[in-house]
């Protein structure tokens, strides 16, 4: 759209306080990079009339391209009350972990966020997306200083492996079947 930061007088806070500034006519906008509903922006919603500002195809598209880790998003004229649905990109949740927290570790945080899915989708409706078909598994090696141990690319295939079969174990039983 053309907009770059030395167009605006940019403050950062976070997100109860943007709200806050807007409500109170301290703010003309916000960025809010989160899942919706955002509970700031709920709060805002329920007491002031917001206008949300959508992405037009062209410019989703931009994005995704530039970035893959972007994908299309539609917040529903239901969660904050608008007019109309609002087409936007988001991005999904990271879980990330050292290479050298243990299988065992990695199978005891996937099987708790499975066996808790209803808990996590109370607490935010985002927690129902969390799914298999969805999930992806990536095994990324942060650079080290060149003294640090190197592992041959079929070592890290092999890790990349086993720790992809462990998610997959933890995700396995009663408690697990529509994920």
């Amino acid at each position: 759209y053309g907009l770059t930061e030395r167009d605006v007088n940019p403050t950062y806070q976070s997100f109860g306080d943007s709200a806050d500034a807007l409500q109170s006519g301290k703010l003309d906008a916000a960025f809010v990079v989160a899942g919706a509903p955002t509970s700031a922006i709920s709060g805002l919603a329920a007491t002031t009339d917001i206008y949300l500002i959508g992405l037009d195809e062209e410019h989703i598209n931009k994005l995704i391209q530039k970035n893959p880790a972007y994908s299309k998003e539609v917040i529903s004229s239901k969660t904050y009350n608008t007019v109309g649905d609002i087409d936007t990109v988001a991005v999904g949740a990271v879980l990330l972990a050292n290479d050298d927290v243990s299988e065992d570790d990695v199978y005891k945080i996937i099987s708790g966020i499975y066996e808790n899915m209803d808990a996590i989708t109370k607490a935010h409706s985002k927690g129902a997306e969390l799914n298999l078909i969805t999930a992806s598994f990536r095994t990324t090696r942060a650079r080290r200083s060149t003294t640090a141990r190197r592992e041959s690319p079929s070592r890290q295939s092999d890790r990349g492996t086993r720790n992809e079969q462990t998610i997959k174990t933890a995700c396995k039983g009663e408690n697990h079947e529509r994920y």
